[in-house]
């Protein structure tokens, strides 16, 4: 498995030397480690790491973060099962992916589609990572454009067509 420490002090060199010593770990890293860790660990800037390779990481230092959101989507969604979260219920779902994601991996919204079927749009942006809106804003914009056009005149069709709304 791939493991994360954050952290760079004493405490997370040891953990990173013990967890490397296990045959479970298949890769270790450690956000932001130090010169020691890394006899251990591959240590990495983790706001990078969210970023496709083809991204500045300059671009995050207009990112705002609210940890208050962070902790109430984990308190809300803790109380959803798995399968009814990732479902959707039985809406329309817009799943946009950069393709350079390694945080949530493009074959996730492959998968959802292939679950799923027709209901769920998958858009890959190359030049991505986990920070998609970030990266590339304008192309995030077209496709939830699109996707809320599309959703629009299928809805219209279908109630034209005598379906209720």
């Amino acid at each position: 498995m791939r493991i994360l420490v954050v952290g760079s002090g004493g405490r997370e060199h040891a953990l990173c030397w013990k967890i490397a010593a296990s045959p479970l770990c298949d890769k270790l890293y450690c956000a932001p480690g130090n010169a020691g860790i890394s006899a251990d660990a591959e240590c990495v800037a983790i706001g990078a790491r969210w970023l496709s390779p083809a991204s500045d990481p300059r671009i995050l230092a207009s990112v705002e973060c609210w940890p208050q959101v962070h902790v109430a989507h984990l308190a809300t969604s803790g109380r959803v099962q798995r399968d009814e979260w990732w479902t959707g219920g039985n809406a329309p779902l817009l799943v946009i992916q950069g393709l350079d994601d390694i945080a949530a991996p493009p074959g996730n919204g492959h998968a959802l589609r292939d679950q799923l079927g027709e209901r769920v749009q998958v858009v890959d942006i190359p030049h991505a990572g986990h920070f998609v809106l970030v990266e590339q804003p304008d192309r995030v914009i077209a496709a939830v454009t699109d996707f809320i056009g599309d959703t629009r005149v299928n809805s219209q069709s279908h109630h034209v067509q005598g379906s209720l709304p």
